[in-house]
Order: C-alpha cells, then structure tokens, then sequence
C-alpha cells in the first residue's frame, strides 16, 4: 500500500486502500488513488479536511466493514 503523506486526527499514517471513519457523520470510506488528477482521494466522500476522520483499517483485512454499511444504508 502506498503511503499518502497525511496523518488521520490521531496522527496515524493514512494508506492507499486503507478505510477511515469521519467524525461528523460516523460514515466509512475508502482512500484511492485518482488517476486522473494524481492525487489520493476518499471514496464517495464530501469536501473534508483530513483532521475529521481517523483511520480504522484496511479493506485487505476490514473489507467486510465497508460491505456491511453500504448494506445497512440500502
């Protein structure tokens, strides 16, 4: 996984592939690389400062959190 050069609100390296929870709204998402403007992004993920979400895993070892809340959401 290739590191992103950002640190989560608790000073944790954020990864590529890795899935962080924003404080505000309690939602997970998923951290990428966006091809298109070279930059690491979070999935499906309004406008935030890096400052508002922490890091609780990775979708290799916690995938099954992220298929959990798109099923509790639909």
């Amino acid at each position: 996984m290739q590191f992103t050069e950002l640190l989560d609100k608790n000073g944790k390296e954020i990864y590529e592939a890795d899935i962080v929870r924003f404080s505000d709204d309690e939602s997970l998402h998923e951290v990428f690389w966006d091809e298109k403007w070279a930059a690491f992004k979070i999935k499906n993920s309004p406008n935030k400062d890096e400052s508002e979400f922490e890091v609780i895993g990775n979708i290799y070892e916690n995938g099954n959190i992220l298929k959990q809340e798109a099923y509790a959401a639909a």
